[in-house]
């Protein structure tokens, strides 16, 4: 048989093969018109084991006829991982990363948000972080110790003495019949029957309420749950009772594993005006999205809200579209945290690489390095014009990196008029490594009618060792 012929042959083996393959791959989450996206998870496996530090891969596959975009990876219920998609997509195939730290079961979901906002159900699944091995134990056995000043024995004679045989004939030691100990019959310790632990009964207890805002609550409860619909299922606190029933609530679900334990859930109300509702009722449902267990708690809570706000603008997610450049000497920074110098840097970080001065773990930061001189500083022009309306309000918050220790800084933020006559500054925030970020929220009505861009800037203190400055949100709103 030729060259060629062999070479031909495998190239149709390798084909088929492939063919099989892709025969062999799931179907993705189908989108529905009109309605919530789809998502799926495809990777790991429940259940699947994994070692602390660990990078564990999370395939998903999200759906939605409007365009997937957003898609968020939760452990535990906290959010880790986040891609913001920057053009929509009807379907949506990737990957979102976590690193396996504390052993045991931890509980990963995956939501995605589309086009229009909405929030998809929740695709979840258990994994297992593992104890690493213990390290072995060897015993050194220790030397023989020797008395000091004790003699060996010679085993030759001495020199100068004649050598004496003995003529008397050896003694034969007296035989001793050995003493047999007498026979014990071993004890048998008492058998206890193995403790077996009890079951718990699925239930809640010592409800606290915690107003975050007056659309916003925390709910942290006690949990029984005795396993029978699966080790993890999914609780909400949902409103109920009063003038709320009926009214438009977000209620953010939060994994618990089977036994007992203390967990905390998210409720938000959505809806126009102000409502009152009686109660807060715990309902817990399965991985099939069924209701199976509600347990009500009489609390009374008032809801308050006006016009939801919109987002006409995020400078986080749009830095680099800015110019940036630094101060002195106004050279151009590259974006991008692989470019940082001693001129500064500027870039954007995920979590959970990035952890805040309070110990946050936001979804995403903006961190802006001055130039690392005395006082220096960091500048970004954002070149989008925007018409402003009255009502519109520019809204952030910021703060240092963790363990940047000496960081002094300040947060500054120029509107500058398309038609003049002179910038103005609207955002003047210092900030040390105190453990708190700092918000802002300054009102933009003085240039209704205006059309205006903004400049961004960080300036550094007298020492800029650790000025690593990053704006947590920065965002325009109509």
């Amino acid at each position: 048989m030729s060259t060629c012929t062999k070479r031909t042959i495998v190239a149709l083996v390798a084909l088929t093969y492939a063919l099989s393959l892709l025969a062999c791959l799931p179907p993705g989450p189908t989108p529905v018109a009109g309605g919530k996206p789809a998502v799926s998870i495809t990777a790991p496996a429940a259940g699947a084991q994994f070692a602390p530090g660990d990078t564990v891969t999370v395939q998903v596959m999200a759906a939605d006829a409007s365009g997937v975009a957003r898609v968020e990876l939760l452990v535990d219920n906290a959010l880790v991982a986040a891609n913001n998609l920057q053009q929509p997509m009807t379907t949506w195939q990737g990957s979102l990363v976590w690193v396996a730290a504390t052993p045991g079961a931890h509980a990963l979901l995956v939501q995605a948000t589309n086009a229009a906002g909405a929030v998809s159900d929740p695709a979840v699944l258990s994994v297992l972080v593992t104890e690493p091995a213990g390290p072995t134990q060897v015993v050194v056995q220790p030397p023989t110790p020797v008395i000091p000043g004790a003699t060996t024995l010679p085993t030759q004679p001495l020199p100068g003495l004649p050598t004496v045989q003995s003529t008397t004939p050896p003694t034969k030691p007296a035989t001793v019949p050995p003493t047999k100990p007498p026979t014990v019959p071993p004890t048998k310790p008492p058998t206890a029957p193995p403790t077996k632990p009890p079951t718990p009964t699925t239930g809640f207890s010592n409800l606290q309420v915690k107003v975050l805002s007056d659309t916003r609550i925390r709910v942290t409860v006690n949990y029984a749950y005795d396993g029978t619909q699966g080790d993890t299922v999914l609780v909400v606190a949902e409103p109920a009772g009063g003038t709320a029933a009926g009214a438009a609530f977000n209620l953010t679900p939060s994994p618990i594993q089977k036994g007992q334990g203390t967990v905390k859930v998210e409720t938000e109300y959505q809806g126009v005006g102000t409502v009152t509702s009686q109660r807060i009722e715990l309902v817990l449902s399965n991985n099939m999205g069924q209701n199976f267990y509600r347990q009500s708690f009489d609390h009374q809570q008032t809801w308050k809200a006006s016009v939801p706000s919109t987002v006409v603008y995020d400078f986080v997610a749009q830095a680099q579209s800015a110019q940036w450049k630094n101060y002195p000497g106004q050279a151009t920074v590259p974006f991008g945290e692989a470019n940082c110098t001693d001129a500064g840097c500027v870039f954007l970080r995920s979590a959970p690489a990035t952890v805040m001065e309070d110990g946050s773990q936001p979804a995403q930061v903006l961190v802006t390095r001055p130039q690392w001189v005395a006082n220096g500083e960091i500048k970004g022009t954002f070149n989008q014009r925007f018409t402003i309306q009255a009502g519109d309000r520019l809204v952030g918050q910021v703060g240092l990196i963790a363990g940047a220790a000496t960081g002094d800084v300040k947060f500054v933020i120029f509107i500058v008029p398309v038609a003049g006559p002179s910038s103005a500054r609207i955002v003047d925030i210092a900030d040390t490594s105190n453990g708190a970020l700092k918000s802002f929220d300054a009102s933009l009505d003085q240039w209704a009618g205006q059309e205006v861009i903004f400049d961004f800037s960080v300036v550094g203190g007298p020492s800029p060792d650790d000025d690593w400055a990053a704006w947590v949100e920065a965002k325009l709103m109509r």
